[in-house]
């Protein structure tokens, strides 16, 4: 007869068929649920936990100290590439690495000439100016002077109201209404540089009778602007209508020399210079070279 402490074979068998084949969450979930008396989904839950606890666990030291690193390494790169791309993109960097748009000529010239001026003082523009004017070039030839000045964003070539405030040849105040743009230039003849001074006009007989108005002063806002011109007092009556190429012109005389004449070419072009010859040959140049 066995033991009392001994079971059967037969009781040893069937607590072999009771346990699974196979362990699984759901099977260790059942047993822990059976001897605590813990509901199946809960016992599932905490046995999920304590398996991801144990696989936290085996993690190697310094694991998440890596990751952090690499997170702030890649924030850096991301911070430095668009530092970059703002430094070399953004609107301000395009408008000061690219040159600005040479303004058209209002008539065909040989040679272009940019001045760059330091600052907006009349001093400086009209210094400038006749430096240019007066360097020598080849007869015949008409160079066109273009003034270039710093400003918030950039270098811009001096607009007409801006050239007629620094210059101070304060024409009347409607006058500049007509205005739309300018040409500065000067012409080689007779071993001269002749200058002159071209604004394309949108109303001829506004602007013509804005010039009649301009005329007794003329002299004066010019001197500067252009030399050797004499002193007058305020009379216009050394004004004179005259013909040349066929063009009307207004022409101040001084002892009987030309001193400064005007003339509308084509109605919307007003041209004014220093010399009958200079203007002939100016008008001359529009017929067979027109500018586009």
């Amino acid at each position: 007869m066995p033991p009392e402490n001994q079971t059967s074979e037969s009781e040893q068998k069937k607590d072999k068929t009771d346990l699974p084949a196979i362990r699984t969450y759901k099977t260790d979930a059942e047993i822990f649920a059976t001897k605590s008396k813990t509901s199946f989904v809960s016992a599932a839950a905490a046995e999920i936990e304590r398996n991801n606890k144990a696989s936290f666990e085996k993690r190697p030291p310094g694991f998440f100290n890596k990751i952090i690193f690499a997170g702030i390494f890649f924030v850096l790169i991301a911070a430095s590439a668009g530092g970059i791309y703002y430094f070399f993109f953004r609107p301000e960097a395009n408008l000061t690495a690219k040159d600005p748009e040479m303004p058209q000529s209002l008539i065909s010239v040989d040679e272009k000439k940019v001045v760059m001026l330091d600052d907006d003082q009349r001093d400086t523009l009209l210094e400038k100016f006749k430096a240019a004017l007066n360097e020598p070039f080849e007869q015949g030839k008409i160079r066109a002077i273009y003034f270039q000045i710093a400003r918030e964003g950039g270098k811009v070539y001096l607009p007409p109201a801006d050239f007629v405030n620094i210059s101070e040849i304060s024409p009347p105040d409607k006058f500049m209404d007509y205005v739309r743009s300018y040409t500065l230039g000067a012409l080689s003849k007779d071993e001269k540089n002749f200058p002159f001074i071209i604004f394309k006009v949108s109303d001829p007989e506004g602007a013509f009778r804005e010039m009649l108005n301009w005329e007794r002063l003329i002299v004066n806002g010019f001197r500067g602007v252009f030399e050797n011109l004499p002193v007058f007092g305020e009379s216009n009556e050394t004004f004179e209508d005259i013909i040349i190429k066929n063009q009307d012109a207004r022409m101040l005389k001084n002892e009987g020399n030309p001193v400064l004449i005007y003339s509308f070419f084509n109605k919307n072009l007003l041209i004014i210079t220093t010399s009958d010859r200079a203007l002939a040959e100016i008008i001359t140049r529009y017929e067979i070279f027109p500018p586009n």
